[in-house]
């Protein structure tokens, strides 16, 4: 595509600083810890309007329920499509399905019933147990493997994040206190 015409050229050039696939190591964690902090601007943001919808009396409890459910329910449907991958229960193409069908249920059930208000703790329990889940899927899956540094480093940050969003469980309450 290199020596293509000019719109394939700019198409193969966008896709390796789309996905960060330049630079090794160093980038790669920048693209995470940037997509990251995004992730956090636009929740924690969105979260501060809610919230002042709510001082000046006019609460959209709907809102906040969707909200809740979106920032929580996808990495939980993620990791969902995650495990089916591990596992190989799903093909590649089952994938996205199993993402946006989990995700809209999460959605459609907070909506539903926006009087629980438990379902980011409930979205976060469950994140982090099926990414736990997922962790030993991949670990088993990969066992012969498992000195592989690719292996390995998989294996460890999926293990890290599941107990991020378990460990997350216990805060939660000493911090309402």
């Amino acid at each position: 595509m290199a020596d293509g015409k000019i719109g394939q050229q700019v198409i193969a050039s966008i896709y390796p600083l789309h996905f960060g696939s330049f630079g090794g190591l160093p980038v790669k964690a920048a693209y995470t810890l940037f997509g990251v902090a995004l992730a956090y601007i636009i929740s924690s943001g969105f979260k501060i309007y809610l919230l002042k919808r709510r001082e000046k009396a006019r609460p959209a409890p709907q809102l906040e329920a969707a909200w809740t459910s979106i920032v929580w329910g996808t990495p939980f449907a993620l990791s969902l499509a995650l495990l089916g991958s591990v596992t190989g229960t799903l093909s590649s193409a089952a994938l996205p399905a199993v993402f946006w069908l989990s995700l809209g249920l999460v959605l459609f059930i907070a909506i539903m019933a926006q009087r629980w208000n438990l379902q980011g703790q409930w979205l976060r329990g469950g994140t982090g147990a099926v990414l736990l889940i997922a962790t030993f899927a991949h670990l088993h899956a990969h066992k012969e493997n498992f000195t592989s540094p690719a292996a390995t480093d998989m294996t460890i940050v999926l293990l890290a994040i599941a107990l991020i969003f378990l460990m997350s469980l216990v805060k939660a309450p000493l911090a309402s206190r």
